[in-house]
């Protein structure tokens, strides 16, 4: 028998906080140590992705763009969606709502330990309002006009990442269980491709 568990986090819509459809607007430390490019192929967030490329080891990597101006509440939910190469060659990661210098961030062994291990999959990484720290005088009624993910690369690695976008609002719900009894080949070339294919 063989099960297939569709991760909770990959249900509902909920609201784009942003979601590229090109580089327009968009901030990353380039430079000597990164290279930026954009993918048209369609994730499960909606329209393409960016690439980040890192060629110094051990560096770090971000990409900041405008949003909308918003309101942080209490009770608000977030979804990232990540993908690496290679989630081993991760240090750490970051995730910053900010306005100026002011923000609330999202970083550490707690976000890092949702990252699925499997390489070359994306990662949809859910977190609440709860759990971000802040820097500076920001408060929930301060308007938001940016996020900012940072990557930082493990010792003598080299990072290779696409950002799919972030959303808000999005409703989790307990994970679903397939079960394909006779273990045909067909399970996984047809039903599981099909399945994968809709998120």
């Amino acid at each position: 028998k063989k099960q297939i568990v569709l991760p909770k986090a990959l249900i509902s819509a909920g609201e784009s906080l942003f979601i590229p459809s090109s580089l327009a607007g968009i901030v990353t430390s380039t430079g000597d140590e990164a290279k930026i490019a954009y993918e048209s192929a369609s994730t499960i967030f909606g329209s393409g992705s960016v690439v980040l490329t890192e060629t110094l080891p051990a560096s770090g990597l971000s990409i900041t763009f405008p949003i909308s101006p918003m309101t942080l509440l209490d009770d608000d939910f977030y979804n990232i969606l990540l993908w690496a190469d290679n989630y081993s060659n991760y240090g750490n990661i970051e995730i910053k709502f900010g306005a100026d210098t002011n923000f609330y961030s999202y970083y550490g062994k707690t976000l890092k330990s949702q990252i699925n291990t499997k390489s070359s999959e994306w990662n949809n990484i859910a977190f609440k309002f709860s759990d971000m720290t802040k820097t500076g005088t920001i408060t929930t009624g301060t308007a938001i006009n940016y996020i900012q993910i940072l990557v930082y690369g493990a010792a003598s690695k080299l990072l290779n990442v696409k950002f799919g976008g972030i959303k808000k609002g999005m409703k989790p719900r307990t994970a679903i269980t397939f079960s394909f009894d006779d273990i045909n080949q067909t399970d996984y070339t047809v039903a599981f491709q099909k399945l994968k294919s809709v998120g």
